[in-house]
């Protein structure tokens, strides 16, 4: 009986030990997002109340980049029209 208390004891022992080492280095661990380049293009293709955004975005898609989206080419007032621009990741 002894000796089985001596081994069990002696096994508890080092598996605290070792829990204890892996949390520090778990703690420590930093979790860094993975950075991603995201680019956009602009299609002549014009937005409209019949070519809605989720139509620009399925043709987007189809055409092989990640979504789309209907934005103005640039900032013109009152209101620019909006074209289908096309996300992508570099």
């Amino acid at each position: 009986m002894g000796f089985t208390k001596k081994t069990v004891t002696f096994f508890l022992v080092v598996l605290l030990a070792v829990s204890l080492f892996t949390q520090n280095d778990m703690v420590s661990a930093e979790i860094k997002p993975k950075e991603r380049s995201v680019g956009k293009k602009c299609l002549e293709i014009t937005c409209t109340m019949t070519y809605t955004t989720q139509q620009c975005s399925t043709h987007c898609i189809q055409m092989g980049y990640a979504t789309g989206d209907c934005l103005p080419k640039e900032a013109a007032k009152p209101q620019p029209p909006e074209y289908c621009c096309c996300y992508f990741e570099k």
